[in-house]
């Protein structure tokens, strides 16, 4: 990238008043991208004190831009004036809430109203709080006064009739001075692309919360008849109802996937060069991928759902293969199956970028091109992995060791009935699974230190109900009372827990070490029974 090709950012320190005054006249503007107004009082007092006692609050970032790129934003939540656009204008890339909060609490214009921008100090106190209007403060000011000459004139006038009106008064102008010669460090980027500023955007991060680019894309594409937020929620709610919740920002990638583009940002802004019918059009698509998507992974994993499936990138890589493959190609469907089983075993999609999910939708292409080994799908786990690690809600290794047992048709140790895939597979329920060995024994048997039972090895699916009815057993009392109940159907019974004769034989004669051995291979060999395209039984 050459230097020559984009101007520096521009610092620079601005007064209250200036910031304001910029406002007022439409030349800075709140983008459809931004999120609405999202603090809490208590963050609001907040920035009002570091402000009052001469703290930093950090710097603006602003956008300069010639013409007309984005919609801008009018929400009820943002006091902003509603002002003609106007070119040059600067868009509000990050410090939303600061800016916002201050303007609102110093132009509030109706101070005996309440509102979540009308707040009062405490000129005895020196402290910031609410207006709740239930008594009229005396000795108290509004914010609001402080920026308007005859507001802040009218209260002094009402301070005057106090018994110690000097001391309030010098407060008062205390006050307004500081706010009024408050200066913030302000940063404008220009002569920069839409691509470049999508990138600044996602990097920006003043909330502890990493922003995404989803609201930036609604920005680029919205027109008065396609609206990306609508549409999404529509897609999002359909959904959800089917227990299959698909967050904006995945949904916004499908999107583009869908289209023929990359789910990069850089790439993704060619949405905005799209018709809003070609656009509804697509939305059309996007909506019937995801509910083949969705049955796919019924079908082929009895995932009832999207929770169990760990990888955004697994869902873009289904549905690029849902767009582009034929029903009759049952190759490259069996190596699609293979290769979310591997993903998930094998974790390896963790923390990947986009554009590697990118290279990943590149082999998709080839598969349904007729490439049948474009998707690898070698397991890399190992029987220590099942030993010593951990199920835990939401991580790759559990979600896929939940498939197993779903797939397997798992029966309840007790009763011997099938557990109902149902009762733990329209959400991760973790408390259907528990550990069958205590966690001090497995300390004694693997020589460390272990904050659950449920390690994989050790882990059986339980309904509901017989969790608490048999806390008092161990593992020994377990599988002696599946013994006893069920006689010959015993074996059958324990082998849909992965638990195969010589771990169950191991376990009677109290060697635990030998159990979880057993019970691993026999775990391993089911995951690399789907991962080499067979049934969790091998056939």
């Amino acid at each position: 990238m050459n230097r020559e090709d984009f101007s520096p950012p521009t610092p620079d320190v601005q007064h209250l008043p200036t910031l304001f005054r910029r406002i007022q006249q439409g030349e800075i503007r709140v983008p459809a991208f931004q999120r609405g107004f999202v603090w809490r009082e208590a963050q609001v007092i907040e920035l009002l004190e570091s402000v009052y006692r001469g703290f930093p609050i950090g710097s603006l970032l602003f956008w300069r831009v010639e013409e007309e790129l984005l919609r801008v934003e009018h929400k009820v939540t943002f006091p902003f004036p509603n002002v003609p656009i106007r070119y040059p204008s600067k868009f509000l890339l990050d410090g939303l809430q600061r800016l916002t909060t201050l303007y609102g609490v110093f132009h509030w214009p109706k101070p005996d109203e309440l509102g979540r921008y009308n707040m009062i100090f405490d000129l005895d106190n020196e402290e910031f709080r609410l207006f709740d209007g239930k008594v009229q403060p005396t000795r108290t000011i509004h914010l609001s006064s402080l920026f308007s000459p005859r507001d802040f004139l009218e209260a002094q006038r009402t301070l005057s009739s106090e018994v110690d009106a000097e001391i309030l008064m010098e407060k008062a102008i205390k006050l307004h001075s500081i706010f009024q010669e408050y200066m913030i460090p302000t940063v404008t980027i220009e002569n920069r692309s839409v691509a470049d500023v999508v990138s600044i955007f996602e990097r920006v991060n003043s909330t502890g919360t990493r922003l995404n680019a989803v609201d930036f894309m609604r920005a680029v594409t919205w027109s008065e008849s396609f609206d990306l937020n609508t549409e999404l929620k529509k897609v999002y709610d359909e959904f959800a109802q089917k227990g299959f919740t698909v967050k904006n920002e995945t949904l916004v990638k499908t999107l583009a996937i869908i289209d023929g583009l990359d789910p990069t940002p850089s790439s993704m802004l060619e949405l905005r060069q799209i018709p809003p019918a070609k656009l509804h059009e697509t939305m059309q698509r996007l909506k019937q991928r995801v509910e083949e998507a969705r049955l796919f992974l019924l079908e082929h994993f009895a995932m009832r759902s999207y929770a169990y499936l760990p990888y955004e990138g697994q869902l873009l890589a289904l549905v690029k293969f849902l767009d582009i493959s034929t029903t009759t190609q049952t190759q490259a469907t069996g190596e699609m199956v293979k290769w979310i089983w591997a993903t998930s075993f094998n974790e390896e999609l963790r923390g990947k970028p986009d554009h590697f999910v990118t290279r990943i939708l590149d082999r998709v292409a080839d598969l349904v091109a007729g490439n049948a080994s474009a998707l690898t799908t070698r397991l890399n786990l190992n029987t220590d992995d099942l030993i010593e690690r951990r199920f835990i809600r939401g991580k790759a290794l559990s979600a896929a060791f939940v498939c197993l047992f779903a797939k397997k048709e798992a029966r309840s140790i007790f009763t011997g009935k099938v557990i109902p895939s149902a009762l733990y597979m329209r959400d991760f329920a973790t408390h259907n699974f528990d550990g069958l060995i205590a966690v001090d024994s497995l300390g004694h048997v693997l020589g460390k230190t272990f904050p659950s039972r449920k390690l994989f090895a050790s882990t059986c699916l339980f309904m509901d109900e017989e969790l608490m009815a048999n806390e008092h057993l161990d593992l020994i009392q377990k599988i002696q009372l599946c013994r006893s109940v069920h006689k010959a159907d015993s074996e059958s019974i324990l082998a849909s827990q992965f638990i195969n004769q010589r771990a169950a034989d191991a376990a009677l004669s109290g060697d635990i070490s030998l159990f979880l051995k057993h019970r691993a291979i026999d775990l391993l060999q089911a995951a690399a029974f789907v991962v080499a395209g067979r049934s969790v039984d091998g056939k």
